[in-house]
């Protein structure tokens, strides 16, 4: 009979061992959950910051854009103008995707300290 009270108390701390294990993984994934949504919506408002001042941009931009080719068609036929002007404007966006694709590509490369990092370990 000593036996089994002692099995079930060794049976009864398992099952509590189990319960709050239980209860402490609840927990952490709720605090996941809520740290996750919190890290979500202030990503969210950085992101419509962003496409705030991208439509202001790009609306500056246009206007610039008309200035142009308000400035050139005095001096030219309006189609050469116009023309001009979006040609300028391509060559701009091709130098600025060709600046960006640079960047990228050497951010995707280890810098010199994470390697000399990584060998150490």
């Amino acid at each position: 009979m000593a036996v089994q009270s002692g099995t079930e108390s060794i049976g009864q701390n398992v099952r509590g061992l189990l319960t709050q294990a239980e209860r402490l993984a609840r927990t952490e994934m709720e605090l996941a959950v809520a740290k996750g949504k919190d890290s979500l919506s202030n990503q969210a408002r950085h992101l419509v910051m962003l496409m705030g001042a991208a439509l202001l941009g790009l609306g500056g931009m246009a206007y610039l854009l008309y200035a142009v080719y308000s400035g050139l068609a005095g001096r030219m036929d309006g189609w050469a103008a116009a023309l001009s002007t979006a040609g300028v404007s391509f060559a701009c966006a091709f130098v600025f995707l060709k600046l960006g694709a640079k960047r990228e590509s050497a951010s995707d490369e280890p810098s010199p300290s994470r390697q000399r990092a990584v060998s150490a370990r």
